[in-house]
């Protein structure tokens, strides 16, 4: 039942690994999504820059854009936090397995010990039917003794 639990418990670490994995794909699509926007509001800066007739006109699409990109760092860093909530929680998983693993093997060890005093006992018993049989064999031998 223990095997179980710690195989299902095995899966969920796994499963939860694969979305930590797929979060930081995520993470590094989003930081060249950020560099990207960077790189685009360099060039706007330039072109504010050569072109004074539409200087008002580009510090809007500046703002605008740098307004997106403190947006997506916000959601970078959102999703970085996930990601480490995710990763101390499979932490934690893999704690909780290894105890329950430790558990499973201190079981078979009591099961084992546990084993070792059946088949004593067992051979105990054994010697106990042995010396009835003896003590049988004696009082049969005595008693057919007194019949003569």
């Amino acid at each position: 039942m223990l095997a179980k639990q710690a195989n299902l418990l095995a899966k969920q670490v796994n499963l939860l690994a694969k979305q930590v994995n797929l979060l930081a794909k995520q993470v590094n699509l989003l930081a060249k999504q950020v560099n990207l926007l960077a790189k685009q509001v360099n060039l706007l800066a330039k072109q504010v820059n050569l072109l004074a007739k539409q200087v008002n006109l580009l510090a809007k699409q500046v703002n605008l854009l740098a307004k997106q990109v403190n947006l997506l760092a916000k959601q970078v860093n959102l999703l970085a936090k996930q990601v480490n909530l995710l990763a101390k929680q499979v932490n934690l998983l893999a704690k909780q397995v290894n105890l329950l693993a430790k558990q499973v093997n201190l079981l078979a060890k009591q099961v084992n010990l546990l084993a070792k005093q059946v088949n004593l006992l067992a051979k105990q018993l054994n010697l106990l039917a042995k010396q009835v049989n003896l003590l049988a064999n004696t009082e049969s031998g005595l008693m057919s003794n007194k019949t003569w």
